[in-house]
């Protein structure tokens, strides 16, 4: 009976022996279980090659750094076409035929300062001759003589939100170095002979708040030394005909010097 009973004992020992030694494959914490992790370590190595496409998003920032470089060179291709327009009045010298008695700070050089705030302005008091020169005018002298692309004319907003504007006027250049006479000097039919060449003439309602007239040049430069608004009316009339107040904030004249 105590064989039987040992023969049991040692066969249950056996068998759990057995069932531990089996198992033992299935612990996570064992050689197998490691190398699964390993794989799983993989996964984020497949992770760092994500990395590996940032950084070739970042080569892609290169290329949109390389696009700016062509950016500044297609702006050098411009400085080096010198198609950069600029504005020559600025380095000029402003003349007029007459300066407002009542507001003499506004002097012919307030149209070519840069200022759109302040402005040349004419005189209306008949009583002092210039008042009465037809035309009245406003000229600026450029540093030298250039082929002019653009002359913008910008009117004077004396009161409130009235702009000031020529209704009836016209744009000449002349070559001169310094013009033997000046505009009220000349009669009309004469002026070629004095090197007064005619850009452009306007005609416009004295009732639609004009601020700006702007001739683009572009397709047909023509070439000056100075350029000259001669002012025949406006949409403010002095009291005393024919005598009209004008006011130009800046004469701007964008060129390119001449060869």
């Amino acid at each position: 009976m105590q064989r039987i009973i040992l023969l049991i004992l040692v066969t249950l020992l056996a068998l759990s022996f057995g069932i531990v030694f089996s198992c033992s494959t299935c612990n996570p914490a064992a050689g197998g279980g490691d190398d699964d992790y390993d794989g799983y370590d993989g996964y984020d190595g497949y992770d760092d090659d994500d990395d590996d496409d940032t950084v070739a998003d970042d080569d892609t920032v290169a290329d949109d750094d390389t696009t700016d470089d062509d950016t500044i060179d297609d702006d050098t291709a411009d400085d080096d076409t010198g198609q950069t327009p600029v504005n020559c009045a600025l380095e000029g010298v402003a003349s007029a035929s007459s300066v407002s008695h009542s507001k003499p700070q506004n002097t012919p050089d307030k149209a070519n300062d840069g200022n759109y705030l302040s402005w040349w302005e004419n005189t209306t008091q008949t009583w002092y001759p210039e008042a009465l020169y037809q035309p009245q005018w406003l000229a600026v002298r450029m540093p030298e003589t250039s082929w002019i692309g653009e002359i913008g004319v910008y009117w004077g907003r004396g009161s409130g939100d009235q702009y000031e504007y020529g209704t009836v006027f016209e744009v000449y250049v002349n070559t001169e170095e310094d013009p033997e006479v000046m505009p009220h000097e000349v009669p009309v039919e004469d002026l070629g002979q004095y090197g007064y060449e005619l850009v452009t003439m306007v005609n416009q309602p004295a009732d639609e708040n004009i601020e700006s007239n702007i001739f683009d040049l572009t397709d047909d430069p023509v070439l000056g030394r100075w350029v000259f608004l001669f002012l025949w009316e406006s949409n403010s009339p002095g009291l005393i005909p024919p005598a009209y107040s004008f006011e130009v904030a800046e004469l701007e004249v964008f060129c390119s010097t001449a060869k």
